[in-house]
Order: structure tokens, then sequence, then C-alpha cells
């Protein structure tokens, strides 16, 4: 990719320093983490190296689904409970079983009400004394359009239950004070765009797919299945969400001149999917995910700097 044809210069994450989390002054950091259902392991395994790391320092961090659960406790300082959540607690947070009985796969109210509730305690004081900005995308059952909900009080726990909320695994939305809303990751799944609106100038980006990786559109007759109260969020899910998925991934390989963009994807297949309740597969999804991010970092190479004529880019 570096041909004379190519004019952006590619950077890989392992080039970047810890020291490019915090920008330069006049310059914001962002942190955009993917969803996934199960595959966020991966992810929360990514985000516990970076914390480790001391790679913490984000003006805003913008998250859905699986991927705004671990970016809660990232954001509140509480990391090591997250972690013991995915560990002990995922395998039993999908149950298949309730196909049988009619009931939701994935069972929100043992989630959020009773692990980030009251086992783990999420910490709504440490989110709203952070000084990031977290954001949880939500899908506006009515319109279909994405919803970026500020995280900063105990509605906390009600937004992420709606962005949890898969199609055919949940009943597919959720209330945050009174108003249905669906996965985010329906109407924006990777919210870049929003980010660079924003303002920001230096984003992290923790991917659940490899980063050449495309969305297929979702055959349209599954649409007024997954969502019949909602036709605008079934209209969203099977003619746009692929569209706006495939340009987050164009914009983060070009991104605008100025902009850094640093990826962190899986390397290799990996040992869960969307609904995978296997303990072990779980447990080494995070440590897989713990283990590239090391390896992406790892690979010796000098700092990146913006150019004028193009961004970095973590390949």
């Amino acid at each position: 990719m570096r041909g004379a044809t190519n004019p952006w210069r590619v950077v890989r994450m392992s080039e970047m320093s810890s020291s490019s989390v915090a920008p330069e002054s006049g310059r914001k950091s962002a942190l955009i983490v993917e969803g996934g259902a199960m595959r966020g392991a991966w992810a929360a395994g990514v985000l516990a190296f970076l914390y480790e790391r001391g790679m913490n320092r984000y003006d805003m961090v913008y998250a859905a689904s699986s991927g705004a659960c671990s970016a809660a406790f990232f954001v509140a300082g509480m990391v090591e409970p997250g972690l013991a959540i995915w560990r002990e607690h995922a395998c039993k947070i999908i149950r298949k079983t309730n196909i049988l009985r009619r009931k939701p796969i994935i069972d929100l109210a043992y989630l959020v009400d009773h692990l980030f509730r009251e086992r783990a305690r999420l910490s709504v004081e440490a989110i709203q004394n952070a000084p990031t900005r977290f954001c949880i995308v939500l899908t506006d059952c009515h319109t279909g359009e994405p919803v970026y909900f500020h995280a900063r009080d105990e509605r906390i726990f009600e937004a992420l239950r709606a962005t949890s909320s898969m199609a055919f695994a949940t009943r597919g939305f959720d209330y945050v004070d009174g108003h249905p809303y669906a996965d985010g990751g329906v109407a924006d799944p990777i919210p870049i765009q929003r980010v660079l609106q924003a303002g920001a100038t230096d984003i992290t980006v923790v991917l659940t797919h490899r980063l050449n990786f495309r969305l297929k559109p979702t055959p349209r007759f599954l649409g007024p299945l997954a969502y019949p109260q909602f036709p605008a969020v079934a209209s969203v899910w099977t003619t746009r969400q692929h569209v706006q998925y495939n340009a987050a991934m164009d914009l983060i390989r070009q991104p605008p001149a100025g902009v850094r963009v640093q990826v962190f994807s899986p390397l290799k297949p990996m040992p869960v999917r969307a609904l995978t309740a296997a303990k072990k597969r779980i447990q080494a999804a995070l440590l897989l995910g713990r283990s590239e991010a090391s390896q992406q970092i790892a690979a010796s190479s000098p700092a990146a700097h913006p150019r004028e004529d193009g961004p970095a880019l973590s390949p």
C-alpha cells in the first residue's frame, strides 16, 4: 500500500506510541468501540490492554451494543469488574433454550439489572467525574436515525439495555425516558463520521471484524420480522446499515488530512461468534484481544505523524 499511486501514509497501530492517546494542544482524541454481541469479548480484551498501558485518556468515547457495555466500565475506570463479567458471567447471558419458551435468547435483565447494577456496580459517579464525554449510540425506533446518548446519570442503564437489544435475540428495543430505541449498531455501527463532526483529530477504533471486512445487506424480508412495530428501523437495518458500515470502514482507511486514525482489529479468526455461550471460548476471545492488541503495539517502527497530503492510518 506504499505505492506511488497511493497518497495516504499507511502506519500500523503498532507504530503509534501510547503518548498518541493524549494529543497535542488543539487536537481532540476519540475512542470508538464496535459491538457484535459476544464478539465484544475480543474488544474488551483490547480495552483492558489499553487501560493497562495508560492509553485511557480520551476526550470522547462512542460505542454501541456490547462495545458500549465494555466502554462504560473503561470510562469509569472499572476495567477489572468489566472483565470479570466477561470471564465468569457472560456465558449465562445467552440462553438458547429460551427459543423453545418463546423468550429472548439474550437476557438483558440479567446483564444490565443484575450484573451491571448490582454485582459489578458500574459507578455512574465515576462516569460523571471522568474527563471523557461518553456517548452510547442508539437507534430511534420512530425515525430510524442514530441518537448519541450522553451517558452521565442513572439513565445509562436504560441506554445500555437499548443499545444491546439485538434483533431476534431480544425483543429488539428498549426504553430510555419512555422512548423506544433499538441497537445503535443498526443506524451507526462505527460512528467515525460523528466523532469527526465533534472535532476529533486523533481517533482510536477498536473493531470486532478485520479491517478488510465488508458488511453485506440484510435480506429485506427479515426487517419486518425483527421490527414489526417499527418499520423505520426495519428499513434502516435492511437498506442502510451495510452502507453506513462500509462507508465508515472506507473513512477509517482514508480519513481527512491531518486526522490520525489508530485501529485495533482481529488478526485471526475469533473463537466466538455473536451468540457463543461457551465460557472457555469467551475467555479465549478476551485473551486473544489482549494478545493481539499487544502484537499490534509491539511491532517496531517510528512514531507516526500526520502529513499535509494525507493522514496516518492503521491497517
